[in-house]
């Protein structure tokens, strides 16, 4: 990743128009902004730079946004990602946010500075290790089923809703 000063951004949008709108307003934020007219090409920038934030259309002629998230985050698995798209299908955006662990979609036409907001909180977000970890929802949404909680939290558990009193000495 890129120092703290200076977050990367890398926006892929097949409409010329939307790329020049958002240079335009994440010029001034500091941000190193790249800018891709397919998903092909914003591949080929991610070999080249060091990206913290992907943000993808999903329509897209050739490549679709779901196919080019999906490759980002099988090759660079610690870049954050989000869609800003004006159309998506319901399967693509659950596809989007159930197997490739997109963290935030924004619609198409965008508030300025609820886009600017977004961005801003996901590009803090993804620098602390703590609140992001994408092995970890990897892990858990690879489970197809959680296993049973243990037997005795479930008898707590009962305890403390067949309890009057609600008391530690109850349960």
């Amino acid at each position: 990743m890129t120092t703290a000063d200076e977050k990367t951004i890398l926006f892929v949008d097949d409409e010329e128009n939307i790329l020049r709108s958002l240079r335009r307003l994440f010029h001034r934020e500091g941000y190193k902004v790249l800018l891709a007219k397919s998903a092909q090409q914003g591949l080929n920038l991610l070999g080249q730079h060091e990206v913290d934030l992907v943000i993808s259309d999903v329509r897209m002629p050739e490549m679709n946004g779901v196919e080019f998230l999906s490759r980002v985050r099988k090759r660079h698995p610690n870049t954050a990602c989000m869609v800003l798209s004006g159309y998506a299908e319901k399967e693509a955006v659950t596809r989007i946010f159930s197997e490739i662990n997109v963290q935030e979609m924004v619609a198409k036409p965008w508030d300025d500075d609820e886009l600017k907001q977004t961005v801003r909180d996901l590009l803090e977000k993804s620098s602390s290790p703590k609140e992001f970890s994408p092995g970890l929802h990897n892990l858990i949404n690879s489970f197809e089923a959680l296993p049973p909680l243990p037997q005795t939290y479930q008898a707590v558990q009962q305890a403390l809703n067949e309890a009057s009193e609600k008391s530690a000495e109850v349960v």
